[in-house]
């Protein structure tokens, strides 16, 4: 976990990458909201060696250090793909009083309703769940585990979308209670890049919409 600073007085924002990727792909992200007056924590996971049940518990004793930490601040978050994912498991499972702490969940291209491309690999590849352990749960199947995420109550959520993404297209990525969404001219992979996705970013951040 790597953390990059502007202003002691700014709001805390986590950022989370997404599978099988680090915490180097939110770094342009990072310099980005630090340049706007932001706070920044990069959370780095191994993202393929656990299932997201477990990743949610690291990623919540991860939140209830950094609440520890800086207790005066809220936190926000903005994450990638799985990254959304696992955070809506970390704050599902956070105490009320930390919950009521944290403020805006921003996901950018998040499986909300499973991948069919997840689901299609481990059809035809059924080994890869052995060395890629969220994979299997991120499938569009009715049964896998993306769909039993819980929602965590109070934050104000919104939901970037790729127009050219094929592993999570638009409408696999929308959640019950969304605040705003919008869909930009992006794929999947560099979508936290783009610069549409970065300027809607910074206006969730201060005004809970995106445009």
């Amino acid at each position: 976990m790597s953390i990059e600073s502007q202003c002691q007085d700014d709001p805390i924002v986590l950022l989370i990458h997404g599978l099988i990727r680090s915490h180097k792909s939110m770094r342009r992200l990072s310099h980005y909201l630090n340049h706007h007056g932001y706070e920044t924590v990069i959370y780095d996971y191994p993202s393929h060696q656990h299932h997201i049940n477990q990743h949610g518990l690291q990623l919540k004793d991860k939140i209830e250090e950094l609440l520890l930490e800086y207790p005066t601040k809220k936190l926000s978050f903005v994450t990638h793909s799985l990254g959304g994912i696992i955070t809506r498991e970390a704050l599902s499972n956070l105490a009320a009083d930390n919950l009521k702490r944290c403020e805006h969940l921003i996901m950018l291209a998040p499986p909300t309703q499973g991948s069919f491309l997840a689901r299609l690999f481990i059809k035809w590849v059924p080994f890869a769940s052995s060395f890629i352990k969220p994979l299997s749960e991120l499938s569009s199947s009715q049964e896998a585990y993306v769909h039993q995420v819980g929602i965590p109550d109070g934050l104000k959520i919104g939901v970037i979308a790729g127009k050219f993404d094929a592993k999570t297209p638009p409408r696999v990525t929308h959640i019950n209670g969304e605040k705003d969404f919008i869909v930009i001219n992006a794929a999947h992979t560099f979508i936290m890049n783009h610069p549409k996705a970065r300027k809607a970013i910074l206006n969730f951040l201060s005004s809970t919409t995106f445009v």
